[in-house]
Formats: structure tokens, C-alpha cells, sequence
């Protein structure tokens, strides 16, 4: 029962990691300045994530990642088990600037 308790929240910190990275990357590319702007979202939902983010000006991509170091929120089992950490990353193409029109009269 406790691996099956542990497994469950594991994937669940996982699964929120991964869309906190979507979401993080996802700010980074409409940004003038992706590292802060990710950063800035990932600060608001938790502190305690670790951001990384890198940008290859070559082909225009900027990775994400984020990595969350924590023990079971299970009482007895935590003091037991080493803390665990969850890693998640995401990739996107920076978007260029948006143009408001067409430049026709």
C-alpha cells in the first residue's frame, strides 16, 4: 500500500512539473528576457524549484528546466526514505514579434 501511495504522488509531481514547465517555457518565448520570465512563473506557484533556462540563438530554441527536490508527505515513511527529486523540461521555438496589422490602407 505504501509503494502504490508513493508511486501516486511521485507521478503526480510529475505530471504538475512537467505542466509547470510547458507553462514556463511557454513565457520564456513570448519574453525580451526568457531566463527572468520563467523564472518569474515558477516563483509564484513554488520557491523551492530549481529554474534552468537556456536559449541557443542559432536555431531559436529555449529549454526549461525544472527540478524539485522533496521527502513523502507521508508521515513515518519520509523519516524512512531519502528525499526524492522530480525533474521535467520543455522546448519551444522563440516566437518572433507580433506585428498589430497588415500595413495596408
Amino acid at each position: 500500500m505504501i509503494f502504490i501511495l508513493t508511486a501516486g504522488i511521485i507521478t503526480y509531481d510529475h505530471l504538475a512539473l512537467s505542466d509547470l514547465s510547458r507553462s514556463a517555457v511557454r513565457a520564456a518565448v513570448i519574453s525580451d528576457d526568457p531566463a527572468a520570465a520563467a523564472e518569474q512563473l515558477v516563483t509564484l506557484v513554488d520557491e523551492s524549484i530549481r529554474v534552468q533556462t537556456s536559449v541557443n540563438d542559432e536555431s531559436g530554441l529555449v529549454l526549461v528546466k525544472l527540478e524539485r527536490r522533496r521527502a513523502l508527505p507521508l508521515p513515518f515513511v519520509a523519516q524512512m526514505l531519502p528525499r526524492f527529486a522530480v525533474r521535467a523540461s520543455a522546448v519551444m521555438m522563440v516566437e518572433p514579434p507580433q506585428v498589430i496589422g497588415d500595413g495596408l490602407p
